[in-house]
């Protein structure tokens, strides 16, 4: 059977970086600084809360979440390269995130038209996660 020049020759594992290899890759002095920052630390806060909750497509549409939380950075309507700010994410899980490793779910990563016209644009839910964590806007 011949192989496609793009398939992978390992397969894809969960393991972190650290695990893997067994060092950390080092962060940037830039990256360290903006944790240490006040913005920083509360936003690292906020994301550590939004990762305790459950999947919010799972959630609103009645499906067995079957992998870990993980925080999205908002990405529709967004036209420059930046992240989105840490207060713009959602809980996702791993199938409706990038779905590397569950592939029963449509993943925003793999296809972001296809999950914007399924399940709306991504900073639609900001207000369900707001309401989640009761936060007053």
């Amino acid at each position: 059977m011949k192989r496609s020049p793009l398939a992978r020759r390992t397969p894809l594992t969960s393991t972190s970086q650290m695990e893997r290899t067994g060092k950390i890759r080092p962060v940037s002095k830039r990256r360290q600084k903006a944790r240490q920052s006040a913005e920083g630390k509360a936003g690292q806060e906020h994301m550590a809360r939004v990762a305790a909750l459950p999947c919010v497509i799972c959630v609103e549409w009645g499906m067995v979440q079957q992998s870990r939380t993980t925080v999205h950075h908002c990405i529709h309507g967004r036209y420059s390269r930046r992240r989105a700010p840490d207060t713009m994410t959602l809980p996702l899980c791993e199938g409706h995130h990038t779905g590397d490793l569950d592939t029963s779910k449509l993943a925003l990563h793999r296809e972001p038209a296809a999950w914007k016209s399924l399940y709306g644009s991504d900073t639609d839910w900001l207000s369900w996660v707001e309401q989640r964590l009761g936060i007053d806007r």
